[in-house]
């Protein structure tokens, strides 16, 4: 929590015109540290952080590539082509640079994640502070994280009992070890289908989703579809079970999730399937229909299938 409840100075005497004030504080910079709601969402930025560094790496290496060539071929270059080749490492240079503005840049998408992620924390803090506040009496509660008190007493401090609220639903679960999973776009299979790209939404809310379950730890996108463009199959609209197995078991994936779309004037139809990557076997199938076109229903009904999936698969 980056920001600062307010500010607080204690001197002890002008609190005795006041003896009805009760105020305590809090060390929000200690309850994010140690709030086990914290692990999973740092978790799951440091997988988008992962395969942000990855692309930066890789264009950086393609950027290193171009100069090299341009150093090793500059006497044997004419004018003209000399210069194609520097406009073409000048504008690698720039696609680069923009890159990283756009993903570690102020306002960028990692600050734009981060943000996102914490914000569920921060309002679960601030309602626990609330009822806290409401339950003790307390007037004021002010954050010490922000450097700006210079003396407060030891019993002032709310920073445990917030902390033990705050993680009293964490208390009687055990640590669950998360099962790797393949994700793959679901085959569209009816015309309508393939004009609504539905695939391309399904892919996305899944991935979305299952990045949220502690059951599952999924494989990176990325790196399922580097495969598929490595075996010429990044074009197929629909891929063998084989096929998928291999890129599945090359991931160290345990299970992969496969299903397929079928759209019917306004009735949508998803079919899903865990497979054990070991196998071969199906695991937990699973179908979900929406009624209508409005993304409130598509959304819905993938929300359903991916927690019956994840309620029924036993790990």
């Amino acid at each position: 929590m980056n920001r600062a409840i307010a500010v607080l100075i204690l001197l002890g005497l002008p609190m005795l015109a006041f003896p009805d004030v009760k105020i305590g504080y809090i060390d929000s910079a200690k309850i994010l540290q140690e709030y086990k709601g914290m692990e999973s969402i740092k978790k799951q930025f440091d997988r988008e952080q992962a395969e942000w560094q990855k692309t930066a790496e890789e264009m950086l290496r393609e950027l290193e590539n171009l100069k090299r060539e341009l150093e090793n071929q500059r006497v044997m270059l004419t004018k003209e082509a000399l210069e194609r080749k520097e406009e073409e490492v000048r504008s690698k240079q720039r696609e680069y640079e923009e890159f990283l503005q756009q993903i570690w840049g102020p306002g960028g998408r990692a600050a734009q994640k981060d943000a996102e992620l914490t914000k569920p924390v921060v309002d679960k803090i601030n309602s626990v502070l609330e009822q806290l506040a409401k339950d003790e009496g307390f007037t004021m509660i002010f954050d010490i994280a922000a450097g700006s008190v210079v003396y407060a007493k030891d019993g002032l401090d709310l920073t445990d009992m917030v902390l033990e609220e705050l993680n009293r639903e964490y208390a009687p679960a055990t640590e669950v070890e998360e099962t790797k999973i393949a994700i793959f776009r679901f085959e569209e299979l009816t015309p309508l289908a393939e004009e609504g790209n539905y695939a391309d939404q399904v892919y996305e809310l899944v991935h979305s989703l299952m990045d949220r379950s502690p059951k599952f730890e999924t494989i990176p996108r990325e790196r399922v579809e580097t495969l598929l463009f490595e075996m010429g199959l990044e074009r197929e609209k629909s891929i063998a079970l084989e096929r998928a197995l291999d890129i599945a078991k090359s991931v160290d994936a345990k299970i992969m999730l496969v299903g397929d779309i079928r759209k019917e004037v306004a009735r949508i139809e998803v079919r899903a399937e865990l497979v054990d990557v070991g196998t071969g076997q199906m695991i937990v199938t699973e179908t979900q229909t929406a009624e209508g076109e409005t993304e409130e229903a598509f959304q819905s009904m993938i929300s359903n299938l991916v927690a019956t999936l994840t309620q029924r698969y036993g790990g």
